[in-house]
Formats: C-alpha cells, structure tokens, sequence
C-alpha cells in the first residue's frame, strides 16, 4: 500500500493504476483503511472481501503484477497461483516464498517501499521484463503438480527408509 502511495505521488495523474487486495478482511484491516484514507486514496484502493478459490484466476489474471510481501510466510501458494495465470510476481526474498520465487519473480525486502514501488514500476513499464517474467513464471508454475509433489515425497520416504539401514 505504501509503495502504491509512493508512486502515485511521484507520478500523479499519469499513473492511472489500482490497487486491489483480495481476499477476506482480517486483523490489520482497520489499520490499512486508516492509512488508506490518510493517504488520500480511497478511489484508488479496492478491496474485494472474500475471494471463491474458483474465481481467484480471473482475479490474478487481471492484475498487472501481484505483490506478495511478509516477514513470516511457509510455502506460499498465492504467487504460484498469479505466476501460473501469466502475472508477474513481486516477491520477499527472505521467506520460503523468496526460495521459491527465486529467479523467476522481482524480489524485495518486505519493508522496503523504494525497493517495493520500483519493483513495481518495472514491471509496469519494461515490457522485456514483463515478458519475460510471465513466460518464466508461467513455465516455473507448471513444475508444481499434486502429481509431482507425491512423486517427492514417495522418494523421499524411499531415500529416507533407504538411510535408515
């Protein structure tokens, strides 16, 4: 949110963009309308409420990049999800979700909203990137199947009976 704010003070009218956050309101929800709204960015903010795992597609499809920022996160699937819909995604790099994202996503440090907004307007603006980042992340996507995480772990029960010995 903050890195949104950035840009579009320092872009103005030219930057005709929206943010969405999708998905159920939780703890923190108070706290980001307060800054939303002290910030001047009511008509610039959207937030969709709960989101059915079936329309999460259509919802990744349509953003220009996905943002998916925390200090504490396991495997996240959400960038996956957008990676797997053709949008780029922006990453931390200091969580599982950074391993996994790892050359095929921009990745910042969660706090870090110059790293964050410029992250951002790279992928909004250089097309190479942008290409390249969804033909990446679309081919990064498809290698996790339900299919091949049971073939990992049927081998690594196998490897790990097989050291037992």
């Amino acid at each position: 949110l903050e890195a949104f704010t950035l840009i579009k003070r320092n872009r103005g009218g030219s930057f005709t963009h929206k943010l969405v956050i999708a998905g159920k309101e939780g703890d923190s929800s108070v706290a980001i309308k307060r800054l939303i709204k002290r910030n001047g960015m009511e008509s610039e903010v959207f937030f969709t409420g709960f989101v059915s795992s079936s329309d999460m597609p259509a919802i990744y499809s349509m953003a220009d990049c996905f943002v998916f920022l925390s200090f504490h996160e396991g495997f996240g699937l959400p960038p996956l999800e957008a990676m797997a819909c053709g949008t780029p995604v922006i990453a931390s790099n200091n969580t599982a979700t950074g391993e996994m994202t790892r050359g095929v996503a921009l990745q910042v440090v969660p706090n870090d909203i110059i790293g964050a907004a410029g992250a951002i307007e790279k992928i909004l603006t250089d097309t190479t990137l942008r290409k390249a980042l969804i033909v990446k992340g679309m081919a990064h996507a498809a290698q996790y199947t339900w299919e091949r995480t049971a073939e990992l772990t049927m081998r690594t029960y196998y490897e790990a009976g097989n050291t037992a010995k």
